[in-house]
């Protein structure tokens, strides 16, 4: 690695909390924030997929952004999600984020039209030296269809703003690793993922099943880093059954049901989704006390 300070650990992408009426309840979401960081994450990426950051209108985006940076006050980093289909928006957005003293920036492949790999990674880097902030990267090609190969994520790695990326590619990690792993962070996309991804190089995960269980999965990254197999191992697969029970539909509807089980009212989700059967509640029920035994 180089001497730049490079994204690891636990990062959450934060679900937004929704009142009855499906508006964004920024207390709840500050609330939140700090309940994550007193978990002990490492950091934070608002307006993620995970946020239902296609659903929120711009100046709900600029507003979710802000609440997050106050509320994390300089604890931990703030890696802003600015994805929009429009690149005006995307522009205010990383205006905004220097106005509030984002710590940098959590750039997701672009939605909402076909794109080739050399199209995203020239916006990628378009982006990066608009904006002059440190900058996590996102190969989802099962979100957006396009694939960022190792060779490609090397190139965009000898930028020197590129500090991370999470890789959304989990049969490719390890060539990710190996190809730009002395440039920039390597994260995991899936929490399930975190135990086999640090033992090939790998320095963390952008995580979505935190929003539940955060202090399990820093226990975890925890017990991995200082070689803690046997906890390491009971943790793992406790929070790889969790991430079963939540990804059984599309994000984050099962999430938030989860939060709602562990005692956090967070609403429901905009995204078009059917009602929670019984059998999905009691699923996500069990896996919630299979991480409590596991964390015993």
């Amino acid at each position: 690695m180089t001497g730049i300070a490079l994204p690891s650990g636990v990062i959450v992408a934060p679900a937004t909390p929704m009142d009855g009426e499906l508006h964004i309840d920024y207390d709840a979401l500050a609330d939140d924030v700090e309940r994550l960081i007193a978990a002990g994450v490492h950091g934070l990426t608002p307006c993620a997929i995970t946020a239902e950051a296609e659903t929120l209108d711009l100046g709900e985006h600029r507003r979710v952004l802000q609440t997050t940076v106050e509320a994390a006050a300089g604890r931990v980093p703030v890696y802003c999600g600015i994805g929009r289909p429009s690149i005006l928006e995307l522009r205010t957005l990383i205006d905004h984020v220097h106005d509030i003293g984002g710590d940098g920036l959590f750039l997701i492949t672009p939605y909402a039209s076909a794109h080739t790999a050399d199209e995203v990674a020239a916006h990628f880097l378009d982006v990066v030296e608009r904006a002059e902030l440190d900058t996590i990267i996102y190969n989802c090609p099962g979100y957006s269809g396009v694939h960022l190969v190792p060779e490609l994520i090397s190139d965009l790695a000898d930028h020197s703003k590129v500090v991370g990326i999470k890789e959304g590619h989990q049969p490719q990690l390890a060539e990710t690793v190996q190809q730009a792993g002395d440039r920039l962070a390597v994260l995991t996309a899936r929490d399930s993922y975190l135990m086999p991804s640090m033992a090939v190089g790998a320095v963390g995960v952008v995580s979505f099943a935190a929003n539940v269980e955060p202090e399990a999965h820093v226990a975890l990254y925890d017990a991995i880093a200082v070689g803690d197999l046997p906890r390491a191992e009971r943790l793992h697969q406790a929070i790889c059954d969790l991430v079963d029970a939540l990804v059984a539909r599309s994000y984050p509807v099962l999430i938030k049901e989860a939060m709602h089980l562990k005692g956090r009212a967070i609403g429901s989700a905009r995204r078009v989704a059917t009602p929670i059967s019984s059998a999905e509640r009691l699923r996500i029920a069990q896996a919630i006390d299979g991480v409590a035994r596991a964390m015993a």
